[in-house]
C-alpha cells in the first residue's frame, strides 16, 4: 500500500527552515522528531546559516529587551528607572 512520495528529512528541514529560520536547533529537531545535534548536522550539509537570537539562552528584560539575571523581573536599568 503506497502513501505518496515520501520526503527525505533534509527536504522537510529545508521547508521548516524557510518558513522558521528563527527556530532553535531543539525545536526543529521537536517537529522532525530528530536529535538537535543532527539537526546542526543537516544545516551544516545544507550549507544554511542560521540566524541566533542575540541573547540565546537567557533571559530577557520585557521593558527594554536587554539581559537581566535569572531572578530578576527586570534588568538593572529598567529595575532602577522603576523605583
Amino acid at each position: 500500500m503506497r502513501r505518496g512520495p515520501r520526503t527525505s528529512t533534509r527536504e522537510k528541514l529545508l521547508q521548516i527552515f524557510e518558513a522558521s529560520p528563527d527556530l532553535t536547533l531543539q525545536e526543529y529537531g521537536n517537529r522532525l522528531g530528530i536529535t538537535k545535534e543532527r539537526v546542526r548536522q543537516l544545516i551544516e550539509s545544507l550549507g544554511l546559516e542560521r540566524q541566533r537570537p542575540k541573547y540565546a539562552g537567557r533571559p530577557i528584560c520585557p521593558e527594554c529587551g536587554g539581559r537581566k539575571s535569572y531572578e530578576a523581573k527586570l534588568c538593572r536599568a529598567c529595575w532602577r528607572q522603576s523605583l
